[in-house]
Formats: structure tokens, C-alpha cells, sequence
């Protein structure tokens, strides 16, 4: 008898070494940082979804402002000589949102980063583009502006805008005057 029970002893205590020696692997295989998880983290977002704030009018797409044909000799009063373009941003079939902000972004002038640069390929120097906001405040290239505010749901709204080229520096040169800017709608 001394044997059998010897015997079972010694099967159940190899048993329980087998049992906690794999105990012992499986823990230290969760606990490597190779098979650990790597930042698990609960983010919980609510949001609530509505129609596009307004849509964009055709118009307003890939819009040029011409600024006219101006004399060299102009610009040596600027900026109080050369008369504002207006311009407008036309928004149709607005939703619920009362307002939109309108960020500029382009080129900005070597010599006065308040003026959008012009283009590579113009000729004239000397001078830039100064945009100017519904209450003719400068926008500078990278600016959003303040709130544009209008009813909810209108079916159309125009936001007015003007420009004017600006002498930025010695002696204005004879040429292209083209710049490039990009505007985001950002709605409340």
C-alpha cells in the first residue's frame, strides 16, 4: 500500500509542478511587454449629426476677382488711391446654424505679411493683395475672421468681401498682378 500512495504522491505532485510550472509560463507570457495590450482605453464620443450648414453656390466655386488695369504711377498714394473690389461668398439652402467664420489662407507678401503674395508666374513688383472683410478690417493670409452671423436655415446668404492691390515697396514695375487664395467655411 505504502507504494501505491507513494506512487499517487508522486503523480500528483509531478501534476501539480506540470499544473504550476504552466501557470508560471501563461503568467509571464501576459505580463512581457511583447504580449501585453498595448493601451486599451474606452472613449466613449456623442455627437449629433445634421444636415451640411449650408452648401457652397456654383458661383462662389473657383471664383476670379478682377481688380482692373491700373497705372504704374497709381500706386504711389496706395493704399488710399485705388478704390476697393467687393466680392461676395454666396451660401445656399442653409441649415440650422446661425453663423460661419471665414478662414484665408495663401502666399503672404516678403515685406508685409498682412498683403496675400502675388503668384510666380506674375510680372508687376512691388506690390500685393490686401483682402478686406464685411467691415473692411484686413484679413492677413491665415486669418479666420469673426462671425458672419444669419438667420438659420436661409436659403441664401452672401457674404461681402473686398480686395485692392497694395504697394508693398519701392517703386511699383508694369505686369501681371495675379495671387492665389483659399478660403474654408467654418459654421457655428
Amino acid at each position: 500500500m505504502l507504494s501505491v500512495n507513494c506512487f499517487k504522491q508522486a503523480f500528483f505532485e509531478r501534476r501539480v509542478m506540470f499544473i504550476r510550472a504552466l501557470i508560471l509560463i501563461a503568467g509571464s507570457c501576459v505580463l512581457t511587454p511583447s504580449w501585453a495590450d498595448l493601451g486599451v482605453i474606452n472613449l466613449y464620443m456623442r455627437a449629433t449629426l445634421i444636415q451640411p450648414a449650408c452648401a457652397l453656390s456654383t458661383e462662389s466655386m473657383n471664383k476670379t476677382v478682377n481688380l482692373g488695369t491700373w497705372a504704374a504711377k497709381q500706386f504711389v498714394e496706395t493704399p488710399s488711391v485705388l478704390p476697393l473690389t467687393r466680392f461676395t461668398i454666396n451660401l445656399e439652402d442653409c441649415g440650422p446654424t446661425p453663423g460661419v467664420k471665414v478662414r484665408w489662407n495663401g502666399t503672404p507678401d516678403t515685406r508685409n505679411s498682412g498683403l496675400f503674395a502675388l503668384t510666380a508666374g506674375s510680372t508687376a513688383t512691388n506690390v500685393g493683395i490686401e483682402l478686406l472683410d464685411w467691415n473692411r478690417n484686413r484679413i492677413p493670409p491665415g486669418y479666420i475672421t469673426s462671425v458672419f452671423a444669419f438667420e438659420e436655415n436661409a436659403s441664401s446668404v452672401s457674404i461681402p468681401f473686398y480686395v485692392r492691390y497694395v504697394r508693398t515697396g519701392g517703386a511699383v514695375t508694369a505686369g501681371t498682378a495675379n495671387s492665389m487664395a483659399i478660403f474654408t467655411l467654418d459654421y457655428l
